[in-house]
């Protein structure tokens, strides 16, 4: 059976935004407009944080694949996705448990977000090969 989707070099469609920062400053961030409460804990340096790189990588996937189902795409990212991960990076005990009095702004209602220095998710350069002895 053919795939009906894939095209005859088997590319992704292109993503919306070019990479997770994009998506955080440009979309996510202006678009999430939870009202914080004393409980709940965001890092503007959510891009110092593993864990919260991961999840918010995974939210930024799905909202890319999700975006193209015009008809429960965004409904079901929003539900089955943000609502989810949110929980769990606003967590008092989650990733940015110890950013209460650090780096964070806690009077802050809503998300805000500090860029990531240029380069910081930059691949790590290739190792120079080694030399060949003769």
């Amino acid at each position: 059976m053919t795939n009906p989707t894939a095209t005859s070099t088997d590319q992704q469609p292109s993503t919306r935004f070019p990479t997770l920062t994009a998506w955080m400053t440009e979309w996510f961030l202006p678009t999430w407009q939870h009202r914080l409460d004393q409980s709940q804990i965001w890092c503007a340096q959510w891009w110092q944080h593993a864990e919260a790189i991961a999840r918010l990588e995974a939210m930024w996937r799905a909202w890319e694949a999700l975006r193209l189902d015009g008809a429960l795409g965004m409904a079901t990212w929003w539900r089955d996705v943000a609502d989810y991960q949110m929980l769990q990076l606003l967590d008092q005990n989650g990733p940015f448990a110890a950013c209460r009095g650090g780096h964070t702004d806690d009077d802050a209602l809503f998300l805000t977000g500090d860029p990531a220095p240029p380069g910081w998710f930059d691949p790590a350069p290739a190792p120079a090969p080694e030399p060949a002895w003769t």
